[in-house]
């Protein structure tokens, strides 16, 4: 149960890493701060040329964020596995996971980052035609049965079915992706299925997991939101601009210094869906 949370510290290079990621996010901030700055020179008119500029910088730091997290990700579901002995007496034998950390490789994290935003949009078109097509049948449906409400309701309850049985497959269709590094992983709701079949015990519980720890970061992400909302009023009174912008920085670090430990985490999670073996 406390192997997610601890195992990146066992493997090879991941302070290394750990602190180029945050030099990393630290150098995308940098330029946010004076592409804002320079923008204070330029007139109203080309406001909006560094609006997209600041854009631009967002959307590459997601992906640089998301992109490590699936290369991580890939790494955990093709682990390998050592074998540790003892002694020759004992008899026991100990199975130890040998997860590596991906390569530093920055423009290969935002370009893979990019296609996970790509397959989780494709993920999702499955969900948006099921969607459309339960409107479409809901209004005939009323229209023919509007006096005989029990085919409604059979129709309800099969819908709500195909809903939940998609956000239950939802992870092993990640894993897909992550595994096969395609977009179109997505869809193979078979191989999904195969997974939630074969192994349904370890998917539960790792998909409980990270749901509940998903949603503890939640609420530690309001409550660090709201400490910094508080702070930076109180500074904001008091002091000058340069220090609340000094305090907005501090308060970013620290969010982006949780987040990429706990991607550590939900890497974790969703790569042990299935055992070694699978892989």
């Amino acid at each position: 149960m406390i192997e997610p949370f601890i195992w990146m510290f066992k493997t090879e290079n991941f302070k290394q890493r750990f602190w180029q990621l945050i030099a990393s996010v630290g150098v995308f901030i940098f330029l946010f701060w004076v592409i804002n700055f320079i923008s204070c020179f330029f007139s109203q008119k080309y406001l909006e040329w560094f609006i997209y500029f600041d854009a631009i910088l967002i959307m590459m730091l997601v992906f640089f964020i998301q992109g490590y997290f699936w290369e991580l990700t890939s790494n955990v579901i093709n682990r390998e596995i050592d074998i540790e002995a003892g002694n020759i007496y004992s008899g026991k034998i100990k199975n130890i996971f040998r997860i590596e950390i991906p390569d530093f490789r920055p423009l290969k994290f935002i370009w893979r980052g990019f296609a996970s935003a790509v397959a989780s949009l494709l993920m999702f078109v499955p969900l948006f035609l099921l969607s459309i097509s339960s409107i479409y049948t809901s209004n005939t449906l009323v229209h023919i049965f509007r006096l005989n409400t029990q085919y409604l309701y059979v129709y309800t309850v099969c819908y709500c079915i195909l809903f939940v049985s998609f956000f239950l497959i939802m992870p092993a269709l990640l894993w897909n992706y992550a595994k096969q590094n395609s977009v179109v992983a997505v869809w193979n709701f078979r191989k999904a299925l195969y997974i939630v079949e074969s192994y349904p015990l370890r998917y539960i519980g790792n998909t409980s997991l990270f749901m509940f720890y998903y949603s503890l970061n939640f609420f530690i992400a309001a409550l660090l939101s709201s400490i910094f909302s508080i702070t930076l009023s109180s500074v904001s009174m008091i002091t000058t601009s340069f220090l609340c912008c000094i305090v907005a920085t501090l308060y970013l670090f620290i969010v982006f210094f949780i987040y990429i430990y706990n991607i550590h985490v939900y890497a974790y999670l969703l790569g042990t869906l299935t055992p070694y073996t699978e892989c």
